[in-house]
């Protein structure tokens, strides 16, 4: 057989691990290790996934995949399309991206946008800013992918480009880093003023 294609699965490279989501399926239907390590060779093979662990006692699998290739619905309907059942969790893995959107013409577009991909399945939050010409999407990544969002709003007939990617946490940083940095610039600003307000009057009572 072909085994270049084998040979091409390892892709944990530095800048995919950013991407990269754990999640922890329920499998019914597994009776030995044979079982086990059929799931762990065959699903392990797939795009996208990095790593693969299946329990016959706790019945599940831990499954680390990189979430600009692959689901955990993906990885959950190979396990289902070998005869067993397997069962996402509830709790999803959040993650935001950021699209940029041209072809908006007034806030009518906006709310038509942030209404129809609102209600799509996975899709947790959505903002958009006619202004800056973007919208900042917060989404289930097991569910959906980045550029399955940009899709959606390319589909309404926007010209729609991924800008940004990332997990909640690093997205949380982001936000939280560009605050930080807007008060540390007023307060050093307001400090500046105070010190030559003080110079000011230093010099006059003198």
């Amino acid at each position: 057989g072909n085994t270049n294609a084998a040979a091409d699965v390892p892709t944990t490279s530095a800048g995919a691990g950013a991407r990269e989501a754990v999640v922890v399926l329920s499998i019914e239907g597994m009776t030995c290790q044979s079982c086990v390590r059929n799931i762990q060779s065959t699903v392990g093979e797939k795009p996208g996934v990095v790593s693969i662990q299946v329990s016959l006692e706790r019945k599940e699998g831990e499954v680390r995949y990189d979430t600009s290739a692959t689901t955990a619905q993906n990885i959950r309907d190979h396990i289902d399309d070998m005869g067993f059942v397997a069962t996402l969790p509830h709790t999803g893995v959040p993650a935001s991206c950021v699209v940029q959107i041209a072809g908006m013409t007034c806030m009518s577009c906006v709310r038509n946008i942030e209404s129809t991909v609102g209600a799509k399945h996975g899709v947790t939050h959505i903002k958009v800013s006619l202004e800056a010409k973007e919208g900042r999407v917060e989404f289930d990544s097991t569910v959906l992918r980045a550029d399955q969002v940009a899709e959606m709003i390319d589909d309404m007939g926007f010209d729609a480009t991924l800008k940004q990617i990332s997990d909640f946490k690093t997205h949380k940083t982001i936000v939280n880093g560009a605050l930080n940095q807007l008060m540390t610039t007023q307060s050093s600003r307001s400090a500046a003023a105070e010190e030559n307000h003080r110079r000011g009057s230093n010099t006059t009572s003198e």
